[in-house]
């Protein structure tokens, strides 16, 4: 998508989460659950340079201010690490495997001398999964000094030297960490490579999100060792046991980078994002600047090779490269690797062609197929047709011509690259005829040979035209049925992985009743190994409006039905609008069947994943009447079953669950949260959550207050509307009523979509004109 294409699709947001607050009527008095400040319980301060350097492996840890490591007690058993005013190691802690947030602070007063691994961290994310956010690491005025010496096997990052464990499926995910630093590694022999990042030195799996580096890292050796520099990560190294795989988005890199051999010929990688990758990868709204030299060189990689893993795909999209450098993009791709470039450069974006009725699969061959019409896309996947592995590209917006599909429009299972590049297919109706799977794309990735696949910047159909939706198929959604391939045992390299990045949903969705279980949700029925990144939906989904007789388990969720156990599951930078509502009966009395609806995901299962920014401002209602003993709804997960940690999320939603569970015992439940209905045992990380939306007084919520580790989290219930309010009037008179905005939730509003988001107070005034347009509430007229 073009920069203008992404800056019209934010303004949408904004304008349409400001049209839709509040969200619905309060049909009744609301109760606050258990323990409604969160505060920091499970959550450990640290304001001093000890404490710091104290940090166990595991834990939870924020910074309550600055630190400065020169400021070290002389009692300290490091003191004499202290040289000229700098507090000097190889680095600040050495293992890593739990949750930092910074809270915007700066970690200073130090420097790095390393031979191996270093950085404020010499390895994180070796036993679990682990997030560092919202920290800063020098300044732009005092940059922090690093020196390589005798060179071993160096890994260095200045915020972490080694991420990950060879066998295991443990990531770190990076959001809003920005380095001020500069590296030398002045002239010298080398016993090993040398892997040098901005941030990450060695990786075998992380993400990073929001973050940058600012200065310099310089490299010489006198031995014929590879050397691997990049602005965020220096080298993703892929081991047999399992493909890895990562997302950077949004990070930005203006640096000077240089590798260079003397007196020998050997591999110098230079990337301003990555210096060399054996990984699947996703790059994304990047910029960068600065000089990039070294044999091998590039504006975003330096190489990328291949190494055990079928069929690797590495997408690099929408990046801003102004950097001085040999080659704009990339500098060497090995020949095995599905490489898909947009919107990056004039000479190195993928080669297109367009589609017509002659097209075969050979005319796409290493190119993009571009997709004017209707019957372009019907091409794909079809008898004699073109590849579902291939990459495509749409040209302008498509309409589907109201014509009803019974399963989806891209048959079988997608491998491949679909780029709207911010245009929307429009006019899209799938009513399902049978338990098929059902969406645009039938299936995504869900073979067993790592056929990756991305789907980028696109928008399904219309404020005023919403994409319909209308069936019983047990795996349904607008996007797809299925995504991401579920082996017989978890972390190998076969694990397919889907980026579902920048998708805009208006959605009218309708489930009938139905003998099958139900996993539906506004974006995908059912996910495996799913990046959902920049995502929103709106509009309505919810069971058909007389009363829907369900026999098995039912799971709705605004983007994602369920998903599975997995540990390759991010959610980031998200938002539903969309209202969620079931309601009906269910006749079976199997207590292992239960009824769930959340603003995001239903059922939420994959373990130790990260949720970044993610935020649901819909009604999410759970109102079956049902013989078993769990109901639920949440603002963001109806039920969150296990280790999660999510940072900067909030729910804005009235939620609901109000549904009639009718079995005996203690586990009879019916819950409602602002972040989960219900939960499973494990601690759920939250740092800084907001909960401003109505909460049903027919729930129980104590065990999910209970459930959490918070930081800085607010339970405020700051949007409140009057009793009697009414949704969406006929009447040509439009709409009136009163509500209050607390400062907390303008605040809360003006953090996620930008400063310049307006919300005012008091009465407010929608004509209907407004309504019909907005598909909600607008705050002013």
């Amino acid at each position: 998508m073009s920069k203008t294409k992404k800056l019209l699709a934010s303004i949408l947001a904004i304008l349409m989460v400001v049209s839709m607050i509040p969200m619905s009527a309060v049909a009744a008095e609301s109760q606050k659950p258990a323990g409604e400040q969160y505060e920091t319980e499970g959550w450990t301060p640290i304001s001093t340079a000890a404490e710091f350097l104290a940090m166990s492996t595991t834990g939870n840890y924020y910074l309550t201010d600055d630190i400065d490591f020169s400021t070290l007690p002389s009692d300290h058993a490091n003191y004499s690490k202290i040289v000229n005013g700098v507090y000097t190691d190889a680095y600040l802690v050495k293992t890593f495997n739990g949750n930092l947030d910074g809270c915007g602070n700066t970690l200073k007063g130090f420097a790095i001398s390393t031979s191996a691994a270093g950085g404020v961290f010499y390895e994180a994310a070796t036993a679990a999964v682990a997030t560092i956010s919202n920290l800063k690491i020098g300044t732009d005025s005092v940059k922090i000094n690093a020196t390589i010496t005798n060179a071993g096997n160096v890994q260095f990052g200045f915020l972490v030297g080694s991420v990950g464990e060879n066998n295991n499926n443990y990531k770190l995910v990076v959001k809003d960490v920005h380095v001020f630093g500069n590296c030398i590694g002045a002239e010298q022999a080398c016993s090993n490579e040398i892997r040098c990042g901005g941030l990450i030195g060695y990786c075998k799996e992380a993400d990073v999100f929001d973050s940058s580096f600012t200065g310099k890292i310089d490299v010489n050796i006198t031995t014929a060792k590879s050397i691997s520099i990049g602005g965020i990560v220096g080298d993703f190294e892929a081991y047999l046991t399992r493909g890895r795989n990562t997302v950077i988005k949004n990070c930005d890199v203006n640096a000077t980078l240089t590798a260079t051999h003397t007196g020998v010929t050997g591999t110098e990688n230079i990337g301003g994002i990555v210096g060399h990758s054996e990984n699947i990868s996703f790059i994304d709204g990047c910029t960068v600047s600065g000089t990039y030299t070294g044999t091998t060189a590039g504006g975003v990689v330096g190489s990328v090779t291949v190494a055990g893993i079928a069929n690797p795909l590495f997408v690099i999209t929408d990046n801003n490269i102004t950097a001085t450098v040999a080659n704009d993009v990339y500098g060497s791709v090995a020949a095995a690797v599905r490489l898909y470039v947009s919107d990056c450069s004039d000479t190195q974006d993928t080669a297109t062609v367009d589609i017509t009725e002659n097209t075969v699969a050979g005319d796409l061959t290493g190119k993009v197929g571009i997709i004017d019409s209707v019957a372009d896309i019907k091409m794909i996947g079809a008898e004699n047709g073109l590849p579902l592995d291939g990459f495509y590209r749409l040209k302008n917006i498509v309409s589907m011509n109201d014509e009803v599909f019974t399963t989806a429009v891209i048959d079988g299972t997608f491998n491949g690259v679909f780029d709207g590049d911010g245009f929307a297919i429009t006019d899209l109706i799938i009513k399902p005829s049978a338990n098929v799977h059902a969406g645009f794309f039938k299936d995504l990735s869900i073979n067993a040979d790592s056929s990756d696949s991305v789907i980028t910047d696109i928008t399904f159909g219309t404020s005023a035209k919403p994409a319909v939706y209308e069936g019983s198929a047990e795996y349904a959604g607008i996007l797809a049925g299925q995504v991401g391939y579920k082996p017989s045992t978890w972390n190998n390299k076969t694990d397919s992985r889907v980026v579902i990045d920048g998708i805009n949903a208006y959605i009218d969705m309708t489930v009938n009743g139905t003998t099958n279980q139900i996993r539906n949700g506004g974006l995908i029925g059912h996910g495996n190994n799913v990046y959902l990144l920049d995502c929103n939906t709106y509009g309505e989904i919810r069971t058909q409006k007389t009363s829907a007789n369900f026999q098995h388990r039912f799971q709705l969720g605004g983007m994602i039905g369920t998903t599975e156990s997995t540990s390759k599951f991010v959610i980031y930078n998200c938002n539903n609008f969309a209202n969620v509502t079931a309601e009906g009966t269910r006749t079976k009395s199997d207590s292992s069947y239960w009824t769930f609806t959340g603003g995001i995901v239903a059922l939420y299962y994959p373990n130790n994943s990260v949720v970044i920014n993610v935020n649901n401002f819909g009604t999410i209602a759970n109102a079956i009447s049902s013989p078993v003993k769990q109901l639920g709804s949440g603002g963001l997960f109806g039920f969150c079953y296990r280790a999660t940690t999510a940072i900067n999320c909030a729910n804005f939603g009235n939620v609901y669950s109000t549904g009639t569970p009718t079995g005996t015992g203690a586990d009879n439940k019916n819950y409602a949260g602002g972040f989960a209905g219900d939960m499973g045992s494990v601690k759920i990380k939250l740092t800084d959550f907001g909960q401003f939306g109505e909460i049903s007084e027919n729930t129980d919520c104590e065990e999910t207050a209970t459930a959490f580790q918070s930081l800085n989290s607010t339970v405020e219930y700051a949007l409140a509307m009057k009793e009697g309010a009414s949704v969406r009037l006929s009447a040509d008179t439009g709409l009136r009523f009163e509500a209050t905005v607390s400062t907390a939730a303008i605040d809360r509003i003006e953090k996620i979509f930008g400063e310049n988001t307006t919300v005012s107070r008091g009465i407010l005034i929608s004509p209907k004109l407004f309504v019909d347009n907005a598909g909600g509430y607008t705050h002013e007229a």
